[in-house]
């Protein structure tokens, strides 16, 4: 019982370091995502294990509840994920789904627990090429390798991978709401 009440109060705790010293860059993030939309430009959102499935739900609230998003989570065709990953490698699936998918403009949303996900990486080294920018949900004490990759990111400072899921999830909820409150 205790390792459980631990965990809510560990959670408790980075939330609590994220509200009060994140709060600008969550701001930068929904700008960015609003630019998107009021651009028309496509949203592409990607991740590994848990992430995948952050990926994939923040994706489905974009589209249908904030409404007016073209977004695309990267994670969704298995297919072509193991199409890539068996043809050119799992580092691959994301940047051929880009190169294939992107036009100038538009935005990868990376999400990572620890910032160090190859593939992620191999993703957001296509962004400037391809005229994109990029967006970070990530985590860890500095947010890895794909901090410096990003545009505009949250960091979640946290080495527990399910309070960093736990609050990019949290985040993405918090955007959502943010759009459907007439944010347009």
């Amino acid at each position: 019982m205790r390792r459980l009440l631990g965990y809510l109060d560990g959670l408790e705790h980075v939330l609590a370091l994220v509200r009060f010293g994140c709060s600008a860059d969550i701001h930068e993030v929904a700008r960015r995502l609003r630019v998107a939309r009021e651009t028309h430009a496509r949203v592409f959102i990607c991740g590994n294990g848990g992430s995948a499935a952050t990926a994939s739900h923040f994706a489905c609230d974009l589209l249908k509840t904030a409404e007016g998003f073209r977004v695309v989570a990267l994670t969704d065709n298995l297919a072509t994920l193991t199409a890539y990953a068996n043809d050119l490698g799992y580092e691959s699936v994301f940047a051929q789904q880009l190169r294939a998918l992107s036009q100038p403009g538009d935005l990868l949303v990376a999400i990572s627990v620890s910032g160090d996900s190859h593939n992620v990486l191999v993703a957001l080294a296509e962004v400037k090429p391809l005229g994109m920018q990029a967006i970070g949900l990530l985590g860890g004490p500095t947010g890895g390798e794909a901090a410096g990759l990003c545009d505009a990111a949250v960091i979640v400072p946290s080495c527990d991978p399910g309070q960093v899921e736990d609050i990019h999830l949290a985040i993405c909820h918090a955007i959502t709401s943010y759009f459907m409150e007439g944010n347009k």
